[in-house]
């Protein structure tokens, strides 16, 4: 979710059953842009929940210096969350402020459909 280039409004939710990203974007217009990019892999033997209030459920932070066990690179980022079980909505902008105004996320996706990755 976090490959995802800046300047493309986005809803992530990636913890639970099942995670997800909403992109305010056609997908052809976020395809032209997406570059991709890396994903390191860490041990979790020295990872603690972070001590910033709200991110305790999604942050892990060290205090030790940690080296990469695996390193992953990704031609577009749509790859990346698909390969990782990540669904991905693009929406159009009068959707997108609907789900910023709601409670009711899971309601919401339940109306529309995510995007199918072609493998």
């Amino acid at each position: 979710m976090y490959l995802v280039k800046l300047g493309h409004a986005t809803l992530m939710e990636p913890n639970g059953k099942n995670p997800h990203i909403i992109i305010q974007s056609e997908p052809d217009v976020f395809s032209a842009t997406d570059k991709g990019g890396a994903i390191y892999f860490l041990p979790d033997t020295t990872f603690k929940e972070t001590p910033q209030n709200g991110l305790e459920q999604t942050e892990r932070v060290s205090r030790e210096s940690v080296e990469p066990i695996d390193k992953r690179i990704y031609k577009s980022s749509i790859e990346a969350m698909s390969e990782m079980g990540i669904k991905i909505y693009f929406v159009n902008r009068k959707t997108f402020k609907l789900f910023l105004e709601t409670k009711d996320d899971e309601g919401l996706l339940n109306l529309i459909q995510p995007y199918k990755v072609a493998h």
